[in-house]
C-alpha cells in the first residue's frame, strides 16, 4: 500500500515538474520546476511570518500589536492593564511623556464630557471623550456601521443617529461600548496621577517631548500657545503668513 502510495506521489510530482517545464507564463518554474513553487509558497505565508514570529509587539502599521491587543481586551471586558515598563526605546527624539504629580487625584466616578460651541453658538452640546469618528461609512459593512451606531447609543457618546434605528448586532455592539469606557476609564486614571481631574485642566508644560538623546522639553517650551481671541487682536509673527492666507468660506487660497 505504502509503494502505491509513494508511486502517486511522484507521479503527481512529475506531471507538476513538465508542467512547469513547458508552461511560459513564469521563468522561475522553467527554470527550477517544483523547487519554484517553494518560493510561491513562501511568499504566501510571508505575511504570517512577519506577525507571529519577524514583528515585535511595536512595529506593526497603521496599528501594532501592543495596540490591539489592547482594544481586544478593552471590547471584551477583560483586564488590559499592562505590567510596568516599556519595550520602547524612550531615548529616541520624539519620545512624549506625561508627567505624574506629587498629589494625584481619585478617579472621577462620572467621565466629563467637552462642550461644542463657545458663547456665540445657537446650539452647543456636549461630547464624550472618545466618540465614533467621521470616518467614511461607505468602507465598513452595513452590520460594522450598525454595530459602532448600537454601540455608541449603549454607551452614550456621538454617533449617526440617521443609522441606528434601533438595530442590534449582538455582541458586537457591546464590544463597542466596553471598548468606550474602558478607554474613557483608562484616560481618566493617567489624568487622576498627572493631578488633573479632566483634560479641561491639563497644561502645556505637563506635556513632555524627547527633542534629542539627551534633552527633553515641555510643549509649553516646543510651541507657541495663543490666548483666546489672541488672533483677532495682534497676529504674532510665526502666525501672520497662515492668517493671512486663512479664508473662512473655503479651505484652499
Amino acid at each position: 500500500m505504502l509503494n502505491i502510495l509513494l508511486l502517486v506521489l511522484l507521479g503527481v510530482l512529475a506531471v507538476v515538474a513538465v508542467h512547469d517545464l513547458v508552461q511560459r507564463r513564469h521563468s522561475l518554474l522553467r527554470n527550477y520546476p517544483l523547487l519554484g513553487r517553494l518560493r510561491f509558497a513562501l511568499e504566501a505565508l510571508r505575511p504570517e511570518i512577519q506577525q507571529y514570529f519577524i514583528e515585535r509587539n511595536f512595529d506593526g502599521r497603521p496599528f501594532d500589536r501592543d495596540t490591539r491587543s489592547i482594544v481586544y481586551e478593552r471590547a471584551k471586558g477583560t483586564d488590559d492593564d499592562e505590567p510596568f515598563g516599556t519595550e520602547r526605546d524612550l531615548d529616541l527624539a520624539g519620545s512624549e511623556y506625561l508627567t505624574p504629580s506629587m498629589a494625584p487625584r481619585p478617579v472621577r466616578v462620572d467621565p466629563p464630557r467637552v462642550r461644542i460651541g463657545g458663547p456665540g453658538c445657537t446650539k452647543p452640546y456636549d461630547m464624550a471623550l472618545l466618540n465614533v469618528s467621521a470616518m467614511s461609512f461607505g468602507s465598513l459593512s452595513a452590520n460594522a456601521v450598525r454595530a459602532l451606531n448600537t454601540g455608541a447609543r449603549l454607551g452614550g457618546f456621538a454617533q449617526d443617529r440617521r443609522r441606528a434605528r434601533a438595530v442590534d448586532v449582538g455582541d458586537k455592539s457591546r464590544r463597542v461600548e466596553r471598548y468606550q469606557k474602558a478607554t474613557v476609564l483608562s484616560a481618566l486614571r493617567i489624568m487622576a496621577a498627572m493631578g488633573v481631574d479632566g483634560p479641561s485642566e491639563l497644561r502645556p508644560h505637563q506635556l513632555l517631548q524627547r527633542v534629542d538623546p539627551y534633552t527633553v522639553r515641555s510643549y509649553a517650551e516646543l510651541h507657541e500657545w495663543l490666548t483666546p481671541g489672541q488672533l483677532l487682536a495682534s497676529v504674532p509673527d510665526t502666525w501672520a503668513s497662515d492668517w493671512r492666507a486663512a479664508d473662512p468660506d473655503r479651505f484652499t487660497h
